[in-house]
């Protein structure tokens, strides 16, 4: 799916004045949303009461029982308090799990607050920061603004229950917001190269880790193996049983893929009762070996056929690569389709090869 880093370098916050911030939160993505209303959806803040989030406190003292007390007040009952005196503690922290809401300052261990959003910014990592100091001034407020903290306590500020309140609560929010976002990012990601029936890799997707497996023996000269496999006897199922009788046997083949192959193996559904396998650094004795194990698994599981139900089978094509003489993934794929014919023609519930 979406690599974290992908996903956080998509919600970099773009720095915008306050009074503007609150509809350009997300700028870089905004226009890609599918639906508009969706994104509104997203955007709304409902408030912090009551929701589970991390703030981090990462400050050289403690927080006193009186800024703890308004932190509680202001975020919620529901809010976990991590506190990190040091910057390499701070910055492991925030490196390792994500955070709705970062506290800091001036005073930090090995370092200060700016210190520690620089490197942030540098590895990608953007959690809504509110900077605390008990001496500010304007040049420091103008500096942590430029940096990107989302909120600024300074002085007489603190005293100010009601700022303070305000300030730690739009903060949070805005985490709340980024976390949103990332779940739906995520299965967006999800939709987009997952097959929605078997939770498998979808054609799309397949073809283009095709695309890369080819390009990385071409340059490793690695082999690899591609199958294209086939439910022989699949269309007596969906017309006698049913389609949902139909779909439930999809979903149980493709199980038995996932436990069957190598973790290293890639497996989609290639369209209808088609599944693709795709085998990194596999000879073709080992793919003979793989193929052979998933016939016999099919074959073993009896509860497929039941009494009142068509024999189920599975026939298979599979071609072998290495290096140089591996052409272009289409040409891969339709050597490979030709190599699944044969087998459905010699008589189906079998293994044919070829190789280059």
């Amino acid at each position: 799916m979406y690599p974290e880093t992908a996903i956080l370098e998509t919600l970099q916050y773009v720095e915008q004045p306050s009074s503007e911030r609150e509809n350009l939160l997300y700028p870089e993505i905004s226009p890609c949303l599918p639906d508009l209303e969706v994104w509104k959806l997203l955007s709304q803040q409902p408030g912090v009461h009551g929701q589970a989030a991390s703030v981090l406190w990462a400050y050289e003292r403690p927080l006193s029982p009186w800024l703890k007390s308004l932190v509680r007040s202001a975020l919620g009952p529901q809010v976990s308090l991590r506190l990190a005196r040091s910057f390499p503690m701070a910055l492991g922290e925030l490196c390792s799990r994500p955070f709705e809401l970062l506290i800091t300052g001036d005073t930090l261990e090995q370092g200060s607050g700016l210190q520690l959003i620089r490197c942030l910014k540098e590895r990608k990592i953007w959690t809504p920061s509110v900077f605390v100091t008990r001496r500010g001034h304007e040049d420091l407020a103008a500096k942590c603004l430029g940096e990107g903290f989302v909120g600024y306590l300074a002085g007489d500020m603190l005293k100010d229950e009601a700022r303070v309140s305000q300030t730690l609560s739009k903060a949070l929010e805005e985490g709340l917001k980024r976390r949103r976002m990332i779940s739906f990012l995520k299965q967006v990601g999800e939709m987009a190269i997952l097959d929605p029936l078997t939770s498998l890799y979808n054609r799309f997707f397949m073809e283009k880790l095709l695309e890369m497996e080819v390009s990385r023996s071409r340059r490793y000269g690695d082999p690899f193996c591609v199958a294209l496999l086939d439910l022989d006897g699949f269309k007596k199922v969906n017309d006698l049983l049913g389609h949902l009788r139909g779909d439930q046997l999809l979903v149980e083949l493709a199980e038995l893929l996932k436990k069957t192959a190598r973790a290293t193996d890639h497996i989609g559904r290639y369209g209808g009762d088609e599944f693709l396998m795709i085998l990194p650094r596999a000879g073709l004795a080992s793919g003979i070996s793989l193929c052979s194990r998933i016939i016999e698994a099919v074959r073993r599981r009896s509860f497929w056929v039941q009494a009142d139900e068509p024999t189920v089978s599975l026939s298979i094509g599979l071609t072998h690569w290495r290096g140089a003489q591996a052409p272009e993934w289409e040409s891969i794929l339709d050597k490979t389709d030709r190599a699944l014919y044969k087998a459905k023609g010699k008589g189906k519930n079998r293994i044919c090869y070829e190789q280059a």
